[in-house]
């Protein structure tokens, strides 16, 4: 029988970005701040600060024997389009890959032993190692972020 702990193992799924997000994450970082954005900009900013969460949290967890990794999982088939205009559904249905390739990869990473070292990385759902942009590992607003995020869960 494999036995496998799976007590220390955290992947956060996320995706990729560029330079969306980064001013919004900027906002979120300053206390009391009100942001009103357009979806995708929100949907941008989200994955930057799940982003920025992950190594935040990576650190924190040096030396304890847990790893935490984020995952981005690509364009996804999901009912999280739904709500979008036909047209732009339409086009990223086409697009989408199946689930199954992110899910894979996902359990990969929660129960492969390969994987036990790579606390705060960041790979695609092929596997491949890849870098986030410059922006997220800015450890003052890691800092920011997460004392932000420490207030408003209390």
């Amino acid at each position: 029988m494999i036995k496998i702990n799976m007590m220390n193992k955290i992947v956060l799924i996320t995706g990729a970005t560029g330079t969306v997000g980064r001013a919004t994450a900027l906002e979120i970082a300053k206390s009391g701040a009100t942001v009103v954005l357009l979806s995708l900009n929100s949907f941008g900013a989200s994955k930057m600060m799940n982003l920025m969460f992950t190594y935040s949290l990576a650190k924190r967890l040096e030396g304890t024997g847990v790893t935490a990794v984020a995952l981005h999982p690509g364009l996804v088939k999901s009912d999280l389009t739904k709500e979008m205009p036909s047209l732009l559904k339409y086009i990223t249905r086409l697009m989408a890959g199946k689930p199954d390739k992110a899910a894979k990869m996902l359990c990969s990473l929660a129960i492969d032993s390969k994987f036990e070292s790579s606390n705060g990385k960041f790979y695609k759902f092929d596997g491949k190692e890849i870098k986030s942009n410059k922006y997220s590992y800015d450890k003052e607003l890691q800092k920011k972020l997460w004392t932000i995020s420490k207030q408003l869960s209390h």
